[in-house]
């Protein structure tokens, strides 16, 4: 069940109401209030108390964003991202497989 949210406490408050902990985390690159999706991934992994895959959305190319990206261990999608990319993006994270980074 997806669950999406504006800032990291909304999400975590979705997820303690519904019962759930997150399979992954997708989260755009550039957020509200100067925050990065990286933040709010390790924010997240943190409060869950476990290192999730994460998928960070981004239309800047920098190749500076992609190599934070790969350091950290999450796969950077450029947009705009086909609906077949990302299902097979996430399918393979979800499946445990890993997926090939863009």
């Amino acid at each position: 069940m997806p669950v999406v949210g504006s800032t990291t406490g909304e999400v975590m408050d979705q997820l303690a109401e519904l019962g759930l902990a997150p399979d992954l985390i997708i989260a755009d690159y550039q957020l509200a209030g100067g925050r990065t999706g990286a933040e709010a991934i390790e924010e997240i992994r943190r409060q869950c108390g476990r290192n999730l895959p994460a998928i960070v959305l981004t239309g800047d190319t920098a190749p500076e964003h992609l190599g934070a990206a790969r350091r950290k261990g999450y796969i950077l999608l450029h947009k705009p991202i086909g609906q077949e990319h990302l299902r097979l993006v996430l399918g393979s994270l979800l499946e445990g497989k890993g997926a090939a980074r863009t």
